[in-house]
């Protein structure tokens, strides 16, 4: 007798004879067949049709036994999406005394916490430029005087280093701008007493290498410019001293291609001197200043056009600084309360409302006069 029984008793009648056996043995043979071809038969349709698939799209492709790119779908290119900005850093400043402590800010929760990092001597008044990579901090009042050199802190290891190349002359109150492929520091005062300078020093990247260049004026203008790919501006400041009594509302336009610096028609409203600086590739923003002025001024890169957006929610001096692709901030600075004791407080702006507020979040301790850096930059 088959073993069909045992495996599929239910079909076998108990007095079935052995050739009905036979023939329920022959149907259910026929049936495994024809479900074993079936589902080879749909298997096979299934996998021609993919090959199919696969052979159109390599024609509209023109695939390669090489990966395409990501931002590549077929011959379309898909552009690569823009740098947004994920943390500024803060180092150095009145605030801080004789620490050489540096603070990140995050602009995703908008907290600031201390990084562990240090500079490798103290600084205010310093000049600040850098890539999506990196910060530097240059120059400043030291432990021991005017200083020339140069401090990187790099934003994914955060770690700091002390830079090879140096400022061509020590100075403090010098304005940084720059792009992708170079920074620049302008202006400063050679002395502690004054004593404006046209100095400038283009650092490439790359290289790590430093050419020396020019403002038109010799101007103090602390705490940094803006830029976007092509230019960068430096705002008012002043000429005769750090105290500021002969100030500037001349804004200068330095072209990184030519390496020229020129001078901008439009004016600031009122003369930002050591004020905080921060912007995208479309509009630069200045905010505060000597007097503790509460004004905040815009220009528009694409017309260069100046405009008063606003007020800070207090009037600052000696606050820095920096910002994403949406929003600007300014960190710590002088209130005219605080007797130059330097403040926890950040503001922020909204490039596209242009809306000013008061974050609820302060800094770990009261900072003035410190240096800023962002990884957004102005996009590079």
């Amino acid at each position: 007798m088959s073993a069909n029984p045992v495996l599929y008793p239910l079909d076998y009648p108990a007095d079935a004879q052995d050739g009905e056996l036979l023939a329920l043995d022959t149907a259910i043979l026929t049936l495994r067949v024809q479900a074993r071809d079936t589902a080879l038969k749909q298997s096979h349709t299934r996998r021609i049709g993919g090959q199919n698939a696969i052979q159109v799209q390599n024609k509209v492709s023109k695939a390669r036994p090489v990966p395409m790119p990501l931002t590549q779908v077929g011959l379309r290119s898909i552009p690569a999406v823009g740098l947004q900005g994920t943390m500024a850093i803060l180092a150095g400043g009145r605030g801080h005394g004789v620490s050489t402590d540096t603070i990140a800010f995050y602009y995703s929760n908008e907290s600031a916490k201390p990084t562990g990092v240090r500079l490798s001597e103290v600084r205010n008044y310093m000049g600040t430029i850098g890539d999506s990579s990196a910060g530097i901090f240059a120059g400043g009042i030291a432990a021991s005087g005017l200083s020339a050199t140069m401090d990187e802190i790099s934003y994914p290891k955060m770690t700091t280093r002390r830079l090879g190349a140096s400022l061509t002359l020590a100075r403090f109150a010098t304005a940084g701008v720059g792009n992708k492929d170079i920074g620049v520091f302008l202006g400063g005062a050679k002395r502690t007493d004054g004593g404006m300078v046209t100095n400038g020093e283009v650092y490439t990247y790359a290289t790590g290498t430093i050419q020396a260049t020019s403002l038109i004026t010799a101007r103090q203008a602390a705490h940094n410019g803006t830029s976007n790919p092509t230019d960068g501006f430096i705002y008012g400041g002043s000429s005769d001293g750090f105290v500021g009594l002969q100030p500037f509302t001349s804004i200068e336009r330095y072209n990184f291609a030519t390496r020229t610096s020129n001078a901008v028609g439009a004016a600031l409203s009122v003369p930002h001197i050591v004020h905080a600086a921060f912007g995208n590739k479309l509009k630069g923003y200045v905010a505060g200043g000597l007097g503790f002025v509460a004004t905040v001024s815009r220009l528009t890169y694409s017309g260069l056009t100046v405009a008063t957006v606003g007020n800070l929610p207090e009037g600052k001096v000696c606050a820095d600084g920096a910002s994403t692709n949406y929003s600007g901030y300014t960190f710590g600075g002088d209130l005219a309360s605080t007797n130059w004791q330097g403040t926890r407080t950040i503001d922020k702006l909204g490039f596209a409302s242009e809306a000013i507020a008061r974050l609820g979040s302060l800094l770990p301790t009261p900072m003035a006069d410190q240096g800023a850096v962002s990884d957004y930059g102005a996009g590079f």
